[in-house]
């Protein structure tokens, strides 16, 4: 019940000066932390942390208990960061907690939190609120794009799998790219994070640029750039199958005359098992 020795180490990427000093370890992380340090024994803060997360989490039998009341604008941070900063900087403050490394590892157990929460029966399920689902939010890519992302496009922990056709607009890491460059490196769209169960048979086929949903996504189309196959392979181990799909897309942007644009948006169809396939991203790379 104290912060991993990871983030406290002055050698670590994930280490940052910003924190309250009397809260490093070996102290014991008080989750009732209203301002002032009550100097509780290590045991009894464990206990009362337990406590805390008993009653607040695991027994809250409705999404309001565990969630809280509805939240429609900006409260009061609780403090976190460092006491000696002019505003509590940085997880003391809205404004800059997402400078601590920390914080994601924090937004990351509240996740799992309530992924096991949901899992425990009852009236535990997400909220239904229009409001809630659609809010919306801002963020930066790892291309420097602003991208908008809604509550309703977050609430499954998992990876995406292929039930239904999805569509992804994935950026391109170059583009306009001379005659000799494109002679010597071919563009690659690949497929991450494949994984699915070893004895069971899965397709699924890859389109670029493929906005025609009105007619039957087939291999014959111009966009089509090629499909993954799992044959079934039955072994006593069971485990799955962990996989990637690397295609050449060099030429199918050429005939698109789709070489100029920006980014490029990839459809993935399933034609057989598709709830048995998880997949973790999508992106272009370039191979000489």
């Amino acid at each position: 019940m104290k912060i991993p020795d990871i983030y406290t180490n002055k050698k670590s990427p994930l280490y940052a000066s910003l924190r309250e000093a009397k809260h490093q370890p070996p102290s014991v992380i008080d989750l009732d932390f209203n301002g002032v340090d009550e100097n509780l024994s290590r045991s009894k803060q464990v206990s009362t942390n337990l406590t805390i997360m008993y009653r607040q989490m695991v027994s809250a039998k409705t999404t309001s208990l565990f969630m809280g009341s509805t939240y429609r604008a900006v409260d009061e941070a609780t403090p976190g960061g460092d006491s000696t900063q002019p505003n509590g900087e940085d997880m003391g403050n809205f404004y800059s907690a997402a400078r601590d490394p920390i914080f994601y590892a924090h937004h990351a157990n509240v996740d799992r939190m309530w992924s096991v929460w949901k899992t425990l029966g009852g009236k535990r399920n997400d909220f239904t609120d229009k409001d809630w689902l659609d809010s919306s939010f801002l963020f930066y890519d790892e291309n420097a794009e602003m991208v908008r992302v809604k509550v309703r496009d977050c609430l499954d922990s998992k990876n995406p799998g292929l039930d239904k056709t999805i569509k992804v607009l994935v950026p391109r890491p170059k583009k306009s790219r001379s005659k000799k460059q494109k002679g010597e490196e071919e563009e690659i769209l690949v497929i991450e994070g494949i994984e699915v169960k070893r004895d069971a048979f899965v397709k699924f086929d890859v389109f670029v640029n493929d906005e025609d949903d009105g007619v039957k996504a087939t291999a014959d189309k111009t966009e089509f750039a090629g499909s993954f196959v799992n044959v079934p392979h039955k072994h006593k181990h069971g485990k799955n199958v962990k996989t990637r799909l690397r295609l050449g897309i060099s030429e199918l942007l050429e005939d698109l005359k789709a070489e100029d644009d920006d980014n490029v948006l990839v459809t993935l169809v399933p034609k057989n098992g598709g709830d048995e396939i998880s997949i973790r991203g999508i992106k272009i790379e370039h191979e000489d």
